[in-house]
């Protein structure tokens, strides 16, 4: 025992705060405090969740050339669970992808435009309630005049397009100067759509954009700077790019799929300039992995990050809770003010989990109930960045995205396969391939006619239009797991053949999200 010696009233009162401050440092329920670094966990102190397990599988895809390269972080608890990279850069130079490197997180900008809007919210500038048409005269028109910030913020406004392409604009959207004129042109149009319902809709967020530079007295790009990037230390986050900025060299190049020789080509890198000459708001942030988790901590934390304060609790929890139901059959039921979401019923405010994603490849995730947020960057276009949710949902407890009206049986038997196939002993053979082999007519969608190939061991179903190849992993017989192309929803999808008097004269195959088509044998 150790014994300690009072002397006087004051040792006696620094003795007592010393014991309150290690009393506080080491209570596990104080509130929790962000830092400014996560640090990494201990091999000791690592959960049972399987995220090597996780990130093997998203080695496996990268192997099978189903993306270029890819970045996964995962943080609970304020510590990074795992951070790892596989795969290229630029594959062509033979770049190796490097840990907080910086993407294009295109349509991954929403929410940081929301948060900026519910900052001029905080201060009494705006209001949800406010009709547009009070700051922009060209909203102020019988077709426009009615819609609101809130409908903004939850694509219920009633104007279309997720790139403008449908509303009639005088020109392309890269050809205009600024995003005024743009704006502009989309408040002249008006609605085109009916309001209150759910449609995805950048020309939204273009406004809202708009309105941040209108209120704030500063462009829309240098006031998330200022009230969003720095107080958070988001150092790898940026609103605009130029060839050869500094950062540039830190900065990925984009693929997207090429269906005409099976394989990816490189569309963008920063030796070209940007598409836009002004700042996209629905698409425009270009930024690293660990930059979007402190932007994805602070939403966690209740506005606030390493002491920093962006936006107030109140706000926060208004923005969650202020929701709309979503239209289409997928992993996400509602669309808050600033996010899509997963909740588990209609009637209360509990949230499974809360997202978005950005059409270069980019997804990020926050689980409130399990203090995480989880995100996969990668450059890949048409990879289908939703088989990250897919892994996440077959790692305990992270299990939400089975709560909203899919075959969940799938998942399990896909991973199932996977941890079969790792040993290639015990991978099951196909018993009689020929007889799957054959072209087949899609009942619903002739989009989808394919044929069944045999090649290097292994069934696979070719799309006859696209010449996209997928592998069908076998499960049990005649049954199997794919990794259907085009998703949206349901990327992991099971195919039964009904075999006939010894013959394959038909398949069926479904998505995670229930879709069902049909296939028969034609030769």
């Amino acid at each position: 025992m150790i014994m300690i010696k009072i002397k006087n009233i004051d040792d006696l009162k620094y003795f007592i705060l010393v014991l309150c401050l290690l009393f506080i440092g080491c209570n596990k329920n104080s509130e929790k405090s962000n830092t400014e670094k996560f640090p990494f966990v201990h091999e000791d102190q690592k959960t049972e969740n399987d995220f090597d397990f996780l990130f093997e599988s998203i080695t496996d895809l990268q192997k099978q050339n189903l993306l270029v390269g890819a970045e996964v972080l995962i943080i609970r608890n304020d510590t990074i669970q795992l951070h790892d990279v596989v795969g290229w850069s630029d594959k062509e130079k033979g770049i190796k992808l490097k840990k907080n490197s910086i993407y294009r997180i295109r349509s991954m900008t929403k929410p940081i435009v929301a948060t900026a809007i519910l900052v001029l919210i905080d201060e009494g500038k705006l209001s949800l309630e406010d009709r547009v048409s009070k700051y922009i005269p060209a909203f102020d028109n019988p077709n426009a005049n009615e819609i609101t910030v809130q409908q903004l913020l939850t694509h219920t406004g009633g104007l279309a397009s997720h790139d403008y392409e449908e509303i009639g604009l005088s020109k392309q959207p890269y050809e205009f100067d600024s995003l005024s004129e743009v704006v502009n042109e989309i408040g002249q149009i008006g609605v085109i759509r009916e309001t209150g319902k759910f449609y995805y809709s950048g020309s939204g967020i273009a406004t809202l954009t708009e309105l941040i530079a209108l209120l704030s007295g500063i462009s829309a790009e240098d006031f998330i700077q200022q009230r969003i990037f720095d107080p958070l230390g988001m150092t790898n986050s940026y609103t605009s790019f130029t060839i050869g900025v500094d950062w540039s060299s830190n900065l990925n190049p984009t693929y997207k799929w090429n269906d005409s020789i099976n394989d990816f080509t490189q569309y963008w890198n920063p030796t070209l300039d940007p598409e836009y000459k002004y700042f996209r708001g629905h698409g425009g942030v270009y930024s690293s992995a660990m930059d979007y988790a402190i932007f994805l901590s602070m939403w966690l934390n209740k506005g606030t990050f390493n002491n920093n304060r962006i936006l107030s609790e109140k706000i926060i929890n208004q923005a969650q809770t202020t929701t709309v139901p979503l239209a289409e059959k997928g992993p996400y039921s509602h669309q808050s003010l600033a996010w899509k979401m997963l909740k588990p019923d209609s009637i209360s405010n509990k949230i499974g989990y809360y997202m978005h994603g950005g059409s270069d490849g980019t997804i990020a995730m926050v689980y409130p109930e399990q203090n995480t947020v989880a995100l996969y960057f990668n450059q890949s276009r048409n990879h289908p960045r939703f088989i990250f949710e897919n892994l996440m949902a077959i790692t305990e407890p992270y299990d939400a995205y089975r709560k909203w009206n899919h075959n969940n049986e799938f998942l399990d038997q896909w991973k199932e396969i996977l941890v079969r196939n790792k040993d290639a002993g015990n991978k099951l053979p196909v018993e009689q391939p020929e007889l799957y082999v054959g072209t087949y007519k899609c009942k619903t969608n002739g989009a989808f006619d394919s044929e069944i190939i045999f090649k290097d061991n292994q069934l696979i179903i070719k799309n006859l239009k696209s010449g996209y190849e997928c592998k069908l992993y076998l499960y049990q017989e005649n049954e199997f797991i794919c990794r259907f192309r085009p998703p949206p929803y349901g990327f992991i999808s099971k195919v039964k053949f009904e075999n006939t008097e010894n013959d394959i004269k038909s398949f069926s195959l479904e998505w995670l999200n229930k879709t069902k088509f049909e296939f028969e044998k034609i030769k």
